[in-house]
């Protein structure tokens, strides 16, 4: 576990994408959570990214045409 530069207790996971659904689903108990995804432009990606040490490059992501 480790803080963010926010001082926020953070703790890495692992996950692995086995199906792609319209929200987060818990394979074990069949509970699902309301998820919404959009899209951001370069300027909120800075916003949503500039206080977390993500483990996702975003940089790469971004710039894919298919994204």
């Amino acid at each position: 576990m480790s803080k963010s530069k926010i001082g926020i207790q953070k703790t890495e996971i692992e996950i692995e994408v086995d199906k792609i659904t319209n929200s987060i689903e818990n394979l074990i108990s069949g509970d699902t959570f309301d998820t919404e995804v959009v899209l951001v432009n370069w300027t909120e990606k800075n916003t949503v990214t500039q206080n977390f040490d993500w483990l996702f490059d975003w940089k790469s992501e971004y710039r894919k045409a298919n994204r």
